[in-house]
């Protein structure tokens, strides 16, 4: 799932993986120049930052839940 800027949102990507098990990976471009930078994922082996959610904003984060 890609989505450009929209109001106070930087543009993010969520990655959904299928195969074996379910994962999800979240990417925001902090820089608005398509510079990703992985935020979050319930991958344990990669890291996330504690303050994700806060980066997205409540929408986007209700927009990752559900994909």
């Amino acid at each position: 799932m890609q989505r450009p800027q929209a109001g106070n949102t930087l543009p993010y990507e969520v990655w959904k993986y299928t195969r074996n098990r379910a994962l999800k990976y979240v990417f925001l471009d902090q820089t608005q120049f398509g510079n990703y930078a992985l935020i979050w994922t319930d991958d344990r082996r990669e890291p996330s930052r504690p303050n994700w959610q806060s980066l997205l904003g409540p929408e986007a984060v209700q927009d990752v839940e559900r994909f």
